[in-house]
Formats: structure tokens, sequence, C-alpha cells
């Protein structure tokens, strides 16, 4: 494989893998490095870059390799590592669930720059997303990252069968097996269409998670519908590649500022819960209740769907992690 200068490693060190950043989970710290020795290695320094690339902020990426911040954004600066061999370095999984998106360009001072007698190189890579690393007077370095992307986004359509879009649109098919009878009944029954995936896919990530896990995982994970936690977080991060940033604000509706409940309901997190105005009418709920706050289980309990309910009545386990989120 490509490689840089032999001075570039620093020998063995603890490496998280691709599962880690999925899960969110830190690694478990194995090797003891002492203090005059380098924390990440060269394949360690790789997956932090190409990490931060994937909009990931450095205090989450010391978190997942249990080291501080001061020590990523350090490493975010190459010197003696080439960037354009990350890939090479990291494990195979990096490229698999975080596609190259990126490119490192050095931006400075002309001061820093003559400090350093030299200039920036570019990426030779194909630029899909630019991040720039600025580095102030005094040399410390912080990182601004502006993302233009470029990426062609697939076109589809709300109808189209929830199996055909998580297989071919998300590109599930060949990493996960999401679409046994099972599991897209359960994709059903909690009222997780097409168009409330791609609604929900303008989440942020954290909460696109935590919804996720609480509609699809179970306590008893053995039961069929069940979605694990891996398959959760490659969900929701394939999910997130179809965010559309240039569309509007499908959040920007407030509980605290919307003039009544009807246009409240009419942009819930971006879902339209406005045919359920009646059923808020009808249990007393009005715009000034709910912005006092009410027990949540109280109220999830007026308004979820029961088993003798009438057809369209009572909201979907979606829609009231939808609603419990905008009244938060």
């Amino acid at each position: 494989m490509p490689c840089d200068e032999p001075e570039s490693d620093t020998g063995e060190r603890d490496i998280p893998t691709a599962k880690h950043f999925l899960s969110y989970r830190p690694l478990t710290p194995r090797i003891v490095v002492p203090p005059s020795k380098k924390c990440l290695n060269r394949r360690g320094r790789a997956i932090a870059r190409i990490m931060s690339s994937h909009d990931w902020k450095t205090q989450e990426i010391a978190y997942i390799f249990g080291v501080s911040d001061h020590t990523i954004r350090r490493m975010l600066v190459p010197k003696q590592d080439r960037v354009e061999n990350d890939y090479d370095y990291a494990d195979g999984e990096f490229r698999k669930m975080f596609p190259p998106m990126g490119t490192y360009k050095r931006v400075g001072s002309e001061r820093a720059a003559r400090s350093r007698g030299g200039s920036s190189t570019a990426d030779p890579r194909p630029m899909h997303k630019k991040s720039r690393l600025t580095i102030s007077d005094d040399e410390s370095p912080s990182l601004q990252r502006g993302y233009v992307d470029h990426r062609p986004r697939p076109m589809f359509s709300d109808s189209l069968p929830l199996a055909e879009f998580l297989d071919k649109i998300l590109g599930l098919g060949d990493l996960l097996e999401l679409t046994t009878p099972a599991k897209l009944a359960r994709f059903e029954d909690v009222g997780l269409t097409v168009k409330t995936l791609r609604t929900m896919s303008n989440w942020p990530e954290r909460q696109l998670v935590l919804a996720l896990r609480r509609l699809l995982s179970n306590t008893n994970s053995a039961q069929p519908s069940a979605l694990d936690w891996f398959e959760i977080s490659v969900l929701a991060t394939y999910l997130s590649r179809i965010k559309h940033h240039e569309a509007p604000d499908t959040l920007a509706q407030s509980i605290h500022t919307a003039p009544s409940l009807e246009i409240f309901l009419s942009n819930v997190r971006g879902l339209d819960l406005s045919a359920h105005h009646s059923l808020f009418a009808s249990r007393g709920l009005t715009l000034e209740l709910l912005r006092a706050r009410p027990d949540w289980e109280q109220l999830q309990l007026m308004l979820m769907k029961q088993i003798d309910s009438p057809e369209g009545a009572g909201l979907s386990p979606v829609e009231l992690v939808a609603l419990e989120m905008a009244l938060r």
C-alpha cells in the first residue's frame, strides 16, 4: 500500500474501529503510552482526519480515542503524514462506512506561513467537501469546516417501496439485512415510511439516532423485528447522506412562537400532524397547556393509537417521538 516516511509511524496504539464511531462507544485502553510518546500512531491520525472530514467534532473524536481534544486538534494539522494515504492506513471498514468525502487545506495568515518557510499543498483527491484548518498568528490550530457537497443526491419518490429505498437508495443492501418481512413490518408499525425517513434525515444526528433506537430497538433483541444498535447507527449514518442542506429549515416551527395549535401541528420536527388537530382539541390540549410542558407519560397515553381506535385516530410512535422532541 502507499506509505509515508518511516518516521511518520510511532508504533502500536489502541485503535478504534468503525463500529466504535457508529455506536459512539469509546475504545477500551490496553496499551500504556509513555508521556514522551505520541498518543496516536499513523493509523490513528488517519482515522481522526477521516472522521473530522465527516463532520465529527474534535471533542467527539477525542472521546472515542480516549485522548484530549488538544491531541486530536494537533493531529488534524498533518506534518509528516501524507493525507492522500489516510484510507490506506485506516481499516477497510472506514472506507465502506465513511467513504472519502473531503480534503484538508491549510490556510494561515502570511505571518504564520512565513514562519514555516513553506506553502500548503492541496490534496490531489477529488473534492467533495472542503475542510479548512485556520492557523492563527499564535500558531495554535483550530478547525473551521465549511462544506460544499457536490455528490449527486439520489432522486426518488416517497411512494417508493420501503425495501427498495433501504437497499438501493440508501445503499444498505450489501451491508445489513433490514428488508426481512419482520423488520419491514416493524418499520410500518412505528410509522417509518419513505416520506417520514426522508424528513428525519434532516434531524440533528444525535436526535436521529436516539429516535431510531426508541422506535426500532427492543430490550429483547432476540425478537426478529428488532434492530441492534449497530444496525440503527449505520441506518442513521446513511440517512444523513440524503439530507438536503439547501432545503428550508424543517425544524423552524416552535411551540413557543407558533401563533396557533394548528400551525404548530403542521410542522412538528418536519412532520405534519395537523390531521390530529381534532384529537388534541377533544382532549383539551391547547397551545398554552403544551407550552407548560405537561407530564409526558399522561400526554402520551392521551394521544397514542389504541388497539380499538378508529383508523387514523391517534398518533403513531414516530409522531409521538417528534412531538416529545418539539416540546422539550
